[in-house]
């Protein structure tokens, strides 16, 4: 096995490289409980983190065909791959890698040659196979080469390449590896769907080339009940990690502000709440939502963070990272909220009614909040719309005033009006969340807790925010002139200047 098929392979393994929401979702629809149950036979999955006696049990629980090739790979830690004559062993993520993206967690996938065609037959249900074509596809899945193959079958070269061609126009494809992340891509997702003893999360896959995370690394992980959990990866792929929770739409990080992320040295994961950059979803029950934007969290700390990480909460975003901060405190290090959406007020007359009005629906009347967000979205999404209603919402506030006016010059309130109007799903739950929130809650948050704020808020002022802080035991403030809300829109590198210094400090 050379070293590019072997890196490919590994990156399959860990990230589903080409992959994306269809691919998931076409597979898990095609489950039932006899596909699942007959792939178990075939395939299993073991968390390489337990103590070895606790893996070489979980092998044993998958049958002698899994342990037997097992501890020979435990044995043979320089490769990648073990090929049997009837099972096989794929190892990843290393326990040696320098990339920690691949996770904590090393995974192992023990697979008998069986597996190989009832992945096949997903896509391919009466796809005719010689016995030949099955072993080569078994032998790529393992990782082998053709030489190798051939090699090991005591057949000339030239004689397996024909077979694989014949195979792989059958596939309808021409290159080994589009054969491997086929099939690897459909274990993956079956042994996902289906949790193994105490691993908790099987995997987690990169989607490519999708505008609406700019220049983030989109993941779509699955729970321990298979929800599919989504979450962004921005920043240095070996720095610092950092959980962040977006506000209501998905801030527009440009190339700048990502290259300030990676000098920074942060590597920065943002959990997506349902709903989130889903322009069809619609909006879960709160509660539903809560208990949801928990188990991203949690999960995202468990596929990426080794101990405890600062944890952030972008302006609405702040109320999860404190529900957060409380139901697992061993996680973080530290909490810091920007842009505090602290006690909203619903008084006062003239400018930023549209603001006002919402909160006041949110609080009194939630169950017309859908509707209401659902007309506005019917008005903002018309040419100029949007650029009209923001300049309504922030009318009291002369530095967002500016910051609306110089956006709508270089055309990124259309990215905004965008990604507002593909969000609804979860910005009505963010707009009851954060209007019902107790911040009272925070005296009960045991890690130190760090504001930034925009000294021109003028829904919630930079002077409440720092009477707030100064009623906890370990709360310090940043104030930003001349920000106001929109401070992600203008200010974003002076925030993430701000993040970094928190991160690298000393928890006191």
């Amino acid at each position: 096995m050379d070293k590019d098929h072997g890196r490919a392979l590994r990156d399959v393994f860990t990230t589903l490289v080409g992959g994306d929401d269809d691919l998931v979702t076409t597979t898990l629809n095609r489950l039932g409980a006899d596909p699942l149950e007959q792939f178990a036979t075939s395939a299993v999955l073991l968390d390489l983190s337990l103590p070895f006696a606790d893996v070489i049990a979980q092998a044993k629980e998958a049958g002698d065909w899994a342990a037997t090739p097992l501890i020979r790979l435990l044995s043979e830690g320089s490769r990648h791959v073990v090929a049997g004559e009837t099972a096989a062993v794929l190892l990843g993520p290393l326990a040696d890698t320098s990339d920690p993206r691949l996770g904590r967690n090393g995974h192992a996938i023990v697979f008998r040659l069986e597996a190989v065609t009832q992945l096949l037959a997903l896509d391919f249900p009466d796809l005719p196979l010689t016995q030949v074509e099955q072993r080569i596809l078994f032998h790529l899945l393992a990782g082998m080469e053709l030489r190798e193959m051939a090699d090991l079958d005591g057949v000339a070269y030239e004689t397996r390449r024909g077979q694989f061609k014949a195979l792989a126009a059958k596939l309808q494809t021409s290159r080994q590896i589009d054969i491997v992340r086929l099939l690897l891509g459909r274990m993956l997702v079956l042994l996902g769907r289906r949790p193994q003893n105490d691993t908790k999360h099987a995997l987690f896959f990169e989607e490519t080339g999708d505008p609406r995370y700019g220049g983030g690394r989109p993941f779509v992980m699955l729970g321990p009940d298979g929800t599919q959990l989504r979450a962004v990866e921005v920043g240095q792929s070996h720095g610092t990690p950092v959980i962040i929770l977006h506000p209501q739409a998905w801030p527009l990080l440009s190339a700048t502000e990502t290259q300030a992320l990676e000098a920074e040295g942060l590597r920065t994961l943002w959990p997506l709440r349902d709903g989130a950059l889903a322009p069809t979803a619609t909006a879960l029950p709160l509660s539903t939502q809560r208990a949801r934007s928990l188990a991203a969290i949690r999960t995202t700390h468990e596929m990426f963070c080794q101990g405890p990480v600062p944890l952030v909460g972008l302006i609405s975003g702040a109320p999860y990272a404190i529900e957060a901060a409380l139901a697992m405190p061993e996680r973080f290090s530290r909490l810091i909220i920007v842009g505090a959406c602290h006690a909203p007020s619903t008084a006062g007359h003239g400018p930023g009614a549209l603001r006002r009005g919402l909160y006041w629906i949110a609080r009194h009347s939630p169950s017309f909040l859908g509707v209401a967000l659902g007309l506005l979205a019917a008005q903002i999404s018309r040419p100029g719309a949007y650029v009209r209603a923001m300049r309504n919402h922030h009318a009291d506030s002369p530095a967002d005033l500016a910051i609306i006016e110089q956006a709508t010059r270089d055309r990124q309130m259309d990215r905004m009006q965008a990604r507002y109007c593909g969000s609804l799903g979860a910005i009505r739950n963010d707009f009851l969340f954060q209007t019902m929130f107790d911040w009272s809650k925070l005296s009960d948050v045991a890690i130190p807790v760090h504001f930034i704020h925009g000294a021109e808020d003028p829904v919630h002022s930079a002077q409440k925010i720092a009477a707030l802080a100064d009623t906890l035991p370990r709360a310090s403030l940043d104030v930003i002139p001349g920000a106001g809300q929109l401070l992600l829109l203008h200010h974003m590198l002076k925030v993430i200047r701000l993040l970094g210094a928190q991160v690298h400090e000393v928890p006191r």
